[in-house]
Parts: C-alpha cells; structure tokens; sequence
C-alpha cells in the first residue's frame, strides 16, 4: 500500500474513534492515540545523520480568517526536544550546519474545536412501582471539546532530491483529547511521542 494512503487511513481512524469522544466514559489518556507508518522500501539501516527543526509548525484553518491557535512555549519545546531526544538515544547523529544529512524532520501541531448535541430518548413509562411519576421522558445534552494532533515527519533527502518532491519515509500521527491542564498534555504529548518510537524499532540503531 502506497505511503499517502496509510496516512488516509490514520486519518479516517482518528476520525472514527473521535466519535466516542462524548461519552466520557474514560480517562483522556485512554483516548489518546499514535500511528505510525513507515516506507517499506527504505532501508533505514542506511540513514544515520538528521537535521530537526527547531519550530513546531502550526496548522490552523486560513480560509475562515482565524488568528493562529496559541501554545506555550514548554508544550512546543517538548515536541522538539522530546522527538530529538529519542533519535539520540536510538543513535542517530544530529548532522552539522554545513552537513546535508540523510534525513531531514519536521514536527507540526494542530487543534479542532468540536461542539455537539446528544438526545437521550424517555422512557415508555410514567415512573415505576408508582415512584416518580413525573420523571422527564428524554432530553438534550450538549457537549464542547478539543481535541489535539501533533505530526513527525522523517524525509529522506536524497530521495526528495532526486525525485524533486519530498519524500516522507516514517511519519507519526498523535491525537486526543485537550486536558484543561496543560502540565496534563504536556506530559501526554512527551508519553506519546516516547511510544511512537517505541513501536518503530527499525529506526533504533543500538
């Protein structure tokens, strides 16, 4: 299966599971998800060097005439430093200024405002066992939350080069729901983005 449609499919997934957002049922880390995918073609074994960017890109609707969504510094540092952190101690080498390194790697953040409405559906009937005859029959609930994404990009540079477009050969998908608390989804992005290397062995090189 071509690259670009596992990204759809991670894509439609995030989406799906979305929809269980308004029971609540849980805890928001145990909404929390990461997907990652990988080019088969690529033998990563090849690739030791990468240049990481030092800005977290923000994506954020541009039609619709909106100022760009807010974060704090110490949740876009963390993306960074969190995702550099895990190349080292896979054994990567951070390349030099004036070095072309094997991979190049991008992070971005995004955040989707979502409100709702639930009908609950009464009861066929009136009380029970005589108790209560005047409990309501169904009612609306309304509901508001957000929810977060964070992307890595890995792109192989001599590929990207060579076929004159970049050429993404690992990439993460993380998302769940935005905590009230930030030192909350600071942690969940730094736990999450921990995993998303702990399930791509083939880029440990140890």
């Amino acid at each position: 299966m071509k690259l670009f449609y596992r990204l759809a499919l991670i894509s439609i997934a995030v989406m799906i599971l979305g929809s269980c957002y308004p029971t609540f049922e849980r805890s928001v880390e145990e909404y929390d998800i990461v997907g990652t995918i990988f080019d088969t073609e690529t033998d990563f074994t090849q690739k030791t060097t990468f240049i990481l960017e030092d800005d977290v890109r923000i994506i954020w609707d541009t039609l619709g005439n909106e100022e760009p969504p807010e974060y704090s510094a110490e949740l876009l540092n963390g993306i960074v430093s969190s995702t550099k952190q895990n190349l080292l101690s896979y054994g990567w080498v951070e390349a030099a200024p004036n070095d072309t390194p094997d991979v190049h790697i991008s992070t971005a953040i995004t955040t989707v405002d979502v409100n709702g409405t639930i009908w609950y559906p009464g009861y066929p009937w009136w009380g029970w066992g005589g108790y209560y005859p005047w409990y309501p029959g169904g009612g609306v609930a309304y509901y508001s939350y957000s929810t977060g994404t964070v992307f890595i990009d890995m792109v192989d540079v001599d590929r990207s080069l060579a076929e004159n477009r970049p050429t993404i050969v690992w990439n993460t998908l993380i998302n769940g729901l935005v905590s009230s608390y930030e030192s909350n989804n600071i942690k969940r992005v730094d736990d999450n983005i921990n995993q998303a290397f702990t399930q791509s062995p083939y880029l440990n090189k140890n």
